[in-house]
Formats: C-alpha cells, structure tokens, sequence
C-alpha cells in the first residue's frame, strides 16, 4: 500500500496497514516524516520533493513485489 503523507492521518495508517499484514510504501517531504513512516513500519520511504519519485520505486523491484 502506498501511503502520501505521514502527517495526521498518515502516520495512523501506516500503523494500520502494517498491523493488517500490508507492505508499506511512505511518500512525504522532510527527513523526520520519512524516519517516522519507516520507525512505525514502513519499508519503503520515498521523498516527494526529490525529483524522481517514481525512480526510487523503480530501483527497488525486490522490495516492490507484493506491491504490484
């Protein structure tokens, strides 16, 4: 699943996707939000300022498995 935003709800959904057996992919802006999506079980954070987001995604054909 992928989650834009560990703000408010974000961070909530991530917890609950993780805790529902769900592979967990994070996009937000700013190191500390990244950090906290991965500290609550994300494995995959991606930087949405960063300019290539879909290559990061990309790079990662291993991790992205159950996703596709």
């Amino acid at each position: 699943m992928v989650i834009s935003g560990v703000g408010g709800l974000g961070h909530v959904a991530v917890q609950c996707a993780t805790a529902m057996g769900l592979r967990v992919a994070a996009v937000d802006v700013g190191k500390q939000k990244l950090e906290l999506a991965r500290k609550l079980g994300a494995e995959i954070a991606v930087d949405a300022s960063s300019e290539d987001q879909p290559g990061k995604f990309r790079n990662k054909p291993e991790e992205l498995t159950a996703f596709s």
